[in-house]
């Protein structure tokens, strides 16, 4: 009881935390990202305030959500949106490199964060990059924020006696676990009576009222005062459907076949090595630490030699020739530094992939969406494409990515395989690549529609059955874009 009690003080990261090169420079390169998301927007487009009546508009990058609000946000609140997000880049940017009151500067870039891209997260499809975003910003809390957080969690919960069965291995191992979960230092151990012959497996007293709960009900009550415990036990009564108050008792009435199961005993075993590290190993730790920051070093080098390289915004003469070496940290994690989404300008022009196939039974389908070839974008209200999909519908175009293209064509010859029905062997089919140029700000109609064929294939010496339309002739395959 004595060492439980302990536990929390002898934490070494409680008074000494860990310090790293990595910390300051992951910080850096948030702040990077905002600085060059701001600087490389540079183009008309987003001057005059139009950048969210045209991302509105791109039919295989939005969710249903914005499909709504671009058809009913007019247009000035559409160029206030546009201008408040450079102005919240710009701002956050500042934030996370404000160098005194960072008490409320970082608190501030986290809200504003998830505010900007919690928009961009349910208004586009852009992966998981949005969530990412966010999850970054939980890096800016300081250590007076969790002083802070601590106290605001200690002050609304109680404080408990627990006596734990000292002849049960499986409650030392819980009060353990519970021990270095209790940052907060809302429990307190003891062993129970040698005299009491039959101990529950865990009593909690309460400090200030002398309340005791028992088993489930004291196992409830820990698990609540533990940090964020308060939050997380509703979850965990409905993610298990309501049954974790059943695995407790069972728990509680079995605790030796629980014990054994896991492996527990009361054996007091010598530690493996003592407290006092010989010299080596003091050595040791110290190159392993120096190598570690060297590497951080090495990747700082290398990230702050790709941002140069691939942002628009920086200077001609400060762009370089990078060494093999240096390529390869950058190329082989795809620790890529260009930052300027939608930048200089926005995407005015909306395109996607639609496939015009005919089956061995005459039917005309798209095996993408197993339903008619709809080869016209300028009626469309969003696509429903995932990042992914719309991404390699975006390249494949490309004359660059040609060579891609045989892959394509050989899924699409198999598709029946992959659907498992013999009538659904393709005898032929055109990919196109479809595309429109967004709607004027103010207007809602898509124009100069374009219908332009990148793959075709028609089954060599096919001849369709008696009664049934010859195939169409092959369109002329063209450029889509380089």
């Amino acid at each position: 009881a004595e060492d439980l009690n302990g536990t929390q003080s002898s934490f070494p990261w409680k008074t000494a935390p860990h310090v790293s090169l990595m910390g300051l420079l992951v910080i850096l390169n948030i702040a990077t990202i905002y600085y060059f998301n701001v600087v490389n927007k540079s183009g008309v487009i987003w001057r005059n305030g139009d950048t969210v009546h045209y991302v509105l508009h791109l039919d295989r990058m939005v969710t249903g959500i914005a499909v709504f609000f671009r058809e009913h946000l007019p247009v000035a609140v559409m160029r206030l949106m546009t201008w408040s997000v450079l102005v919240t880049e710009a701002f956050i940017m500042m934030l996370i490199l404000a160098p005194e009151g960072r008490r409320i500067t970082r608190p501030l870039a986290m809200v504003l964060m998830t505010g900007l891209h919690g928009s961009f997260g349910i208004m586009m499809r852009l992966g998981p990059f949005s969530w990412f975003m966010i999850c970054w910003s939980f890096l800016f809390p300081q250590p007076v924020h969790w002083e802070i957080l601590n106290r605001w969690y200690s002050k609304r919960s109680r404080k408990w006696t627990v006596v734990y069965d000292r002849r049960s291995a499986l409650a030392f191992f819980l009060c353990r676990l519970f021990a270095r979960l209790d940052h907060c230092e809302r429990l307190r151990f003891e062993a129970s009576d040698e005299a009491v012959q039959a101990p529950a497996l865990v009593t909690i007293r309460d400090v200030e009222t002398s309340e005791e709960r028992v088993d489930r009900a004291a196992l409830e009550e820990i698990f609540r005062v533990l940090p964020a415990g308060r939050f997380l036990w509703p979850l965990s009564r409905v993610v298990t459907f309501g049954l974790i108050g059943i695995y407790l008792d069972y728990v509680v009435r079995h605790r030796e076949v629980v014990a054994r199961s896991l492996g527990l005993d009361l054996r007091v075993r010598e530690p493996l090595m003592t407290d006092e590290s010989s010299p080596v190993v003091k050595r040791l730790a110290q190159v392993r630490a120096g190598a570690r920051e060297f590497v951080v070093a090495w990747f700082f080098l290398c990230a702050a030699s790709q941002v140069i390289n691939e942002n628009k915004a920086t200077p001609a003469f400060l762009k370089h020739t990078q060494p093999w070496l240096m390529q390869a940290t950058i190329g082989y994690p795809r620790m890529y530094q260009g930052w300027g989404m939608f930048a200089p300008n926005p995407i005015s022009d909306d395109g996607s992939v639609s496939i015009e196939a005919i089956t061995i039974d005459g039917r005309h389908v798209d095996p993408f969406t197993g339903q008619e070839p709809d080869l016209d974008l300028s009626d469309a209200r969003g696509l429903g494409l995932g990042q992914i999909r719309q991404d390699y519908w975006n390249r494949i175009r490309f004359d660059r990515n040609k060579v891609f293209r045989q892959g394509l064509k050989e899924y699409l010859l198999r598709w029946h395989e992959e659907t498992g029905r013999a009538e659904d062997e393709l005898v032929a089919f055109d990919v196109y690549w479809l595309r429109d140029q967004c709607p004027l700000p103010g207007q809602t109609k898509p124009y100069k529609h374009e219908k332009i064929a990148i793959l075709t294939y028609r089954k060599p010496g096919y001849r369709p059955p008696p009664g049934k339309p010859p195939l169409p002739p092959e369109p002329k395959v063209e450029s889509a874009g380089n």
